[in-house]
């Protein structure tokens, strides 16, 4: 998983951190066995001003 996820991360440039998390969760099921992935993806410096520790978003996606 680890390889899969460093992949996606170095391989394409993403402009939302959501289309990384959507990226993962697709990979994840095409090469695994699981009906359910949950990914999480933390951006702590993201480029918008104001006072936070990070920015994040957190999907869930299973198979039909």
């Amino acid at each position: 998983v680890f390889e899969l996820v460093k992949n996606s991360v170095t391989g394409q440039s993403y402009f939302l951190i959501e289309a990384l998390a959507e990226d993962i969760a697709n990979r994840v099921l095409d090469q695994f066995p699981v009906e359910t992935v949950v990914v999480r993806v933390k951006k702590p410096q993201a480029p918008i001003a104001g006072h936070f520790a990070c920015m994040a978003v957190e999907i869930r996606r299973g198979r039909v």
